[in-house]
């Protein structure tokens, strides 16, 4: 009997997925439109915080990936860039770490789509999750990062 192939098994989640959550609904949308499966709060081994106390530099995930597109993709509930001028020590910090992605995913040549619940149908920050309207919102965004 020959062998078998050994399987690629790669989970399809790297951390914690809430199902109900307005990121996984758009993620999921994001997901038909591509026609893959993304790898979930995918992190690199090269995207890392700033040092802690101890010197430690956790690494930062991206909400999804698609490693056969090199795409990966960030989705924020309100503004991208929010208001700089009520911003919190919290919210610079997460500023600078949506840039650093920028950055890091360029210069590993990973397209990163920035997703806003604001491009979405939505009330304030919740997504009313029209689906023909979020996917016809969603598509231009996926086309552009596609090779």
């Amino acid at each position: 009997m020959a062998p078998r192939a050994k399987t690629l098994d790669i989970p399809l989640s790297t951390g914690p997925i809430r199902v109900n959550s307005d990121e996984h609904y758009v993620l999921s949308l994001c997901e038909q439109i591509v026609g893959r499966k993304a790898l979930r709060e995918f992190s690199f081994d090269w995207l890392r915080a700033d040092p802690d106390a101890r010197g430690t530099r956790r690494k930062l995930p991206v909400d999804a990936y698609w490693p056969e597109h090199s795409i990966a993709a960030q989705y924020y509930a309100g503004p991208i860039i929010p208001d700089l001028m009520t911003a919190s020590v919290r919210t610079l910090q997460r500023i600078a770490y949506d840039q650093r992605r920028r950055t890091e995913c360029a210069r590993y040549r990973i397209q990163l789509i920035e997703i806003s619940s604001e491009q979405l149908a939505h009330r304030g920050t919740k997504l009313l999750r029209d689906i023909e309207h979020d996917i016809a919102a969603l598509r231009p965004l996926v086309a552009a990062a596609m090779p």
